[in-house]
């Protein structure tokens, strides 16, 4: 992973996880998994992906979230309750439309995208902690 790449994961993956656990604890410190349902914390967690092997779609909300190191590392990101919660969360044309995006052919993020990026996540991510700390 280039640089660039590797500061707009730090800030997106960051947003995720403050994003779900003020979404299923209301802090910013510790959140649920969104597939064992265990509390972890923030610093230990991950930003999970449900399609995890697509460029197409590595960048998009609703296909990350938070989830323990366990389930996300060690269980290669449980996609069997991954994917019974993405349908009770979204409803099943939702998640079926992300699968048909995740075959479609992969845009290379140019630079300039890549900036923009990390830049608008990086500013969310010091927004929510502004407004929670």
């Amino acid at each position: 992973m280039r640089k660039r790449e590797s500061t707009l994961w730090k800030w997106y993956s960051e947003y995720i996880k403050i994003r779900d656990c003020l979404e299923t604890t209301g802090t910013i410190n510790e959140g649920i998994c969104i597939t064992c349902q265990k509390r972890v914390p923030r610093f230990g967690s991950h930003a999970g992906h449900f399609i995890h092997d697509k460029k197409s779609t590595y960048y998009i909300e609703f296909n990350t979230h938070l989830q323990c190191s366990h389930c996300n590392h060690y269980l290669s990101g449980n996609l069997g309750l991954y994917g019974v919660a993405m349908v009770e969360k979204y409803g099943k044309k939702a998640v079926q439309e992300l699968i048909r995006k995740s075959n479609q052919e992969v845009k290379q993020l140019k630079k300039f995208e890549i900036k923009e990026m990390a830049t608008k996540y990086r500013l969310l991510v010091k927004d929510l902690l502004k407004k929670h700390a």
